[in-house]
């Protein structure tokens, strides 16, 4: 619905969730712009074209919606909120609705606009589609792949070469569980580990094109209360594998589950080395086990 060309608009329904997350928008775009008209008892609310963002809110989700006369272009299929389960929805939902987390979009959403980031608009949050209660081990890693392999899910690509830092995490897989490369293989989108509740996620996520850690303090609140989220899961011992430096530092916001950590399997191919993986996949079962529960099986048979 648009008035011409000159206008984009946005509504929402009575849903005292909506409202709320509508009045941060509102807010923004005032105090950034200084040009609102609202029109009707609907609250549609019409944006002149200098405006950059506009903002549908059904079901909960967030469409931003591009001004092809501006100097900023938004996909208009990024419907953020439907990448997050409702159970992450509804824990998150204070900083998911607030002006800080809406920055960061627009801030991701004008690098797109001027370079190249990863991983693409409609693979950023990915791993967010896991229900809370489905997670068994969280393996946090640092960037999504900065060279176009990233899928939206730690570690994992779509294309059929394994990046460095995959191809050293199946080495070390095959060492730690002492596994034949004649009969087991590891699913380059890791897929299997998905399926059975490992929740690959990454420091930062997203990364623009070869600038490693670039994005990282942008995506550090969250990732905080991401782990801070699960580290109150109560109904069962959760595992979760610190890859590197960087993911150490959220080690602290662990201290009702098991914590596991070994180097970046980066580090190793930069240094041309065999990964030093601390036995975390067999460790990891280990406590599995201890705690009753389904054992992870990190790799898969060959037919």
């Amino acid at each position: 619905m648009f008035l011409n060309k000159r206008y984009y608009y946005f509504t929402y329904t009575k849903k005292r969730e909506e409202i709320k997350l509508s009045e941060v928008l509102m807010s923004f775009i005032y105090e950034e712009y200084h040009e609102v008209l609202f029109v009707n008892e609907e609250k549609e609310i019409m944006l002149l074209d200098n405006l950059i963002i506009a903002e549908s809110i059904i079901e909960n989700s967030l469409t931003f919606i591009p001004n092809t006369n501006s100097d900023l272009l938004i996909d208009s299929d990024f419907r953020i909120m439907q990448r997050f389960h409702h159970t992450w929805y509804n824990t998150l939902y204070d900083y998911l609705s607030s002006k800080k987390f809406l920055n960061i979009l627009i801030q991701v959403a004008k690098e797109r606009k001027t370079g190249v980031v990863f991983p693409e608009m409609d693979k950023q949050l990915l791993v967010f589609k896991m229900p809370i209660s489905f997670i068994n081990v969280v393996l946090l890693g640092l960037d999504p792949y900065t060279t176009g392999e990233a899928n939206g899910f730690a570690f994992a690509t779509n294309r059929k070469i394994k990046p460095v830092s995959l191809s050293n995490i199946e080495k070390g897989m095959f060492s730690d569980l002492k596994l034949s490369k004649e009969e087991y293989f590891l699913r380059n989108d890791l897929s299997n580990l998905v399926k059975q509740g490992v929740f690959l996620l990454n420091s930062s996520l997203t990364v623009k094109k070869g600038f490693v850690k670039g994005h990282l303090e942008l995506w550090k609140d969250l990732i905080k209360l991401v782990l801070q989220t699960l580290n109150n899961v109560k109904d069962k011992r959760l595992i979760f594998i610190f890859l590197g430096s960087d993911a150490q530092k959220n080690m602290k916001y662990i201290t009702s589950h098991i914590s596991l950590s070994c180097e970046h399997p980066a580090k190793c191919g930069y240094e041309e080395r065999e990964f030093y993986h601390n036995n975390i996949f067999s460790e990891t079962n280990m406590y599995m086990l201890e705690n009753k529960n389904k054992q992870i099986t990190w790799m898969e048979k060959l037919n």
